[in-house]
Formats: C-alpha cells, structure tokens, sequence
C-alpha cells in the first residue's frame, strides 16, 4: 500500500512516512512481519541502506481512536518485529494536535 505522505528532505538525508487510520483495518496480512505497517516501515528501513541518513513512521489517527487502543499494538508489534524500531523510530500523532499546532 502506498504512503498517504511522504516528506523528503532536500538534500534526501531524511524521508518521513505518515500513514492515516480513521477507523478502516490494516492492511495485508494480520501478522507484525508482513501487515500493511511492516511493509511500510521494511521500505524505510531498506531506504537507510543508502543515501537516507534518517526516516521514521508516523501514525497519524484520531485521539479518540488511539485512546481507544486502535492500531497501537500493530504498530508496536510491527516496530519490534526483527527490531525494526532500532533504524526507523515509529510515532504516533493525534489529528487535533495538528489542527491545533496552526497558527496564522
């Protein structure tokens, strides 16, 4: 599955994946070595092979779905899973906090 946001640094020493979930399943296969979050990450991590000096996962998602347990244990399973999480960090990130971090 594609990323929903890439962010690519200039110079290409960083790449930042975001994913949103708001309510909708992972995709692929159930399982912390091949879901739709492993696959994601395995890209960045395969990316650190070469020129990117940096990348990390962002999950972005409602406040509302994460208090409620929604995609955290997928997303640490999939972090952990051959120690994943040692090349690229994961992250978890509310919609209201963006909506909140604008100023004009």
């Amino acid at each position: 599955m594609p990323a929903d946001l890439l962010y690519i640094s200039a110079n290409l020493a960083t790449v930042v994946m975001f994913e949103n979930k708001i309510g909708g399943s992972i995709g692929y296969d159930r399982g912390p070595e091949k879901n739709q979050f492993a696959r994601q990450i395995d890209y960045l991590v395969n990316l650190r092979t070469g020129k990117v000096k940096r990348a990390a996962f962002i999950l972005i998602s409602t406040r509302q779905m994460l208090d409620a347990q929604w995609y955290r244990r997928e997303l640490s399973q999939s972090l952990l899973y051959n120690e994943r999480y040692t090349t690229v960090p994961g992250y978890l990130m509310t919609w209201e906090d963006v909506c909140d971090a604008t100023t004009v």
